[in-house]
């Protein structure tokens, strides 16, 4: 076996920023160069012959990314692996709708394998705004006070057992003051006697 070499490295970490840090995330630009290398060459039309539009694809990725403004190495990663997997979708829904009618097995196997990557293509987008917002989440908690409100309604309105005693004897005082007079006395026309006198009773409701 041929003995490895090994490889030094030196690193300065009081090296300045460089200048292609919207494009990794990072604050070299040895990360940030190799991160976009391997994003371009992830992308299904790196390997074509047509130079102009594998030069025109990785510009416009390249645009894309610095749109999403990564502000990390993570986040980097995160973009990267966003734009190869959704390169990989769509690809994979133009391959499946150019199939020929016939080829149905063919047509589904590439619709499937599209539904994978669009799938993990919103897991990403859902753990690049979970690593964007740190976990936090806002809780918004609103006080409701409604003491006042049932102290006014008791001090306004007594309690339904007292009203209901009030009504009683109100309904009792006002029958007991209504009386009611027969001449004669008697309680029918057959018993009235002209030569009695006026009697009067009081009516109680029963």
């Amino acid at each position: 076996m041929t003995k490895k070499t090994p490889i030094q490295l030196k690193l300065d970490q009081n090296k300045a920023e460089g200048n292609l840090r919207p494009l990794g995330g990072g604050k070299a630009d040895e990360w940030n160069n190799r991160l976009s290398n391997l994003t371009a060459n992830a992308l299904p039309i790196a390997y074509s012959k047509n130079m102009q539009s594998v030069t025109e694809a990785f510009l416009a990725v390249s645009y894309g990314v610095i749109d999403m403004a990564p502000a990390d190495p993570v986040e980097g990663i995160l973009i990267a692996q966003l734009i190869a997997a959704n390169e990989a979708a769509l690809a994979m829904y133009q391959k499946a709708w150019g199939q020929a009618p016939e080829y149905f097995a063919a047509r589904t196997k590439y619709l499937q394998l599209a539904d994978k990557a669009a799938r993990t293509v919103i897991m990403l987008t859902e753990r690049l705004d979970h690593h964007r917002g740190r976990g936090q989440q806002q809780i918004t908690v609103k006080h409701v006070t409604v003491m006042p409100i049932r102290r006014s309604l008791r001090k306004t309105s007594p309690p339904r057992h007292r009203r209901s005693r009030a009504m009683r004897r109100s309904r009792s005082s006002r029958y007991s003051s209504r009386s009611w007079c027969r001449p004669g006395g008697g309680r029918n026309r057959n018993d009235r006697q002209p030569h009695a006198p006026m009697q009067c009773r009081s009516q109680v409701s029963g």
